[in-house]
């Protein structure tokens, strides 16, 4: 009596061939795999492109890269142990890096540094096994790091340091304004203090203010000089009068260049002021306090007998 595994075996020779067959041509195969997501980096920030093989194996003697389309620009290119430089493309030239730390695993990384906002987009990573080659595309968004600011706030942020920069340098301003008007103000009064015991009699003291944005002085008087004075000029001073006038309030909001022009000008009257006063405190300061208010004989020759000896009458 024949077995009955005798007569099933001729029928079931051919399917275990056919597996047999099936796993000697599979047994260099693998699939690539990418990260499954797309990868986001900030611009001028660093980008790492993760890929592996499944089953994974070591891929030291592979050849590994990456490129993208189109005309597959090459990115990165590993072959024969060692990184092949000059078959990249100009743009990424000293700017990728691949880590080989798991490489023996089947994993690999490729670092980009210094992202530009032209590498976003897809990126294909392959590994090639002598004819075999299996491949994984991916996606990398670039973003800028202020995306996420309302364009008006950055409006804002421009225009504020500038209106800040104004309002300062019109607080100085009238800062300093107010204190050279104070400033002049008392100078005013102590011309009135120093001159005002020798006042002509029968003259006004000082004048009405003309201007109501000024401040405004009229003063007359006469003194004897102890002095030297410039030629053409007489001794007896019978009248001296002076106007002096300091400008209103400016605008509130001045321009840059009307602010530097009145500041210049208001700076270079405060030195002429106080030079003029300084010279004429200095020519009669001690000394007129000391010396009489007499009245000049303006109808008298200074030659006939009456006549006061000292210097000639004032000039009109």
């Amino acid at each position: 009596m024949a077995s009955p595994w005798s007569s099933s075996l001729p029928s079931c020779l051919p399917l275990l061939l056919f597996l047999l067959q099936l796993s000697w041509s599979t047994a260099g195969q693998f699939r690539v795999i990418g990260p499954g997501h797309p990868l986001r980096a900030l611009v001028g920030d660093e980008a790492e492109l993760p890929c592996r093989i499944y089953p994974g194996k070591n891929a030291t003697g592979m050849e590994v890269g990456w490129y993208r389309p189109p005309f597959s620009r090459v990115v990165h290119l590993y072959r024969n142990g060692r990184d092949q430089d000059a078959e990249q493309a100009p743009e990424y030239r000293g700017r990728t890096e691949l880590l080989k730390e798991s490489m023996g695993e089947g994993k690999v990384t490729l670092r980009i540094s210094n992202v530009r906002f032209s590498d976003e987009g897809g990126f294909t990573c392959f590994f090639r096994d002598h004819s075999y080659q299996e491949e994984a595309a991916m996606e990398l968004q670039v973003e800028d790091p202020f995306y996420w600011i309302n364009p008006g706030v950055l409006v804002v942020i421009a225009v504020l340091p500038v209106l800040l920069l104004q309002i300062a340098v019109g607080l100085v301003y009238f800062c300093l304004q107010h204190r050279l008007r104070g400033k002049l103000r008392a100078e005013i009064e102590n011309l009135h203090r120093t001159f005002g015991k020798c006042q002509k009699p029968g003259l006004p003291r000082s004048a009405g203010n003309k201007n109501p944005g000024s401040l405004f002085l009229s003063t007359a008087f006469f003194f004897e000089s102890q002095h030297p004075l410039p030629p053409g000029w007489v001794r007896w001073q019978p009248i001296l009068g002076g106007h002096f006038s300091v400008p209103g309030p400016m605008p509130a909001v001045p321009s840059t260049g009307s602010l530097c022009t009145s500041l210049s000008k208001l700076f270079f009257f405060k030195i002429l002021f106080i030079y003029s006063r300084e010279n004429e405190r200095q020519r009669h300061g001690q000394r007129e306090k000391q010396a009489p208010c007499r009245e000049p004989n303006m109808g008298l020759d200074p030659r006939s007998p009456g006549s006061h000896p000292g210097p000639k009458a004032a000039r009109r």
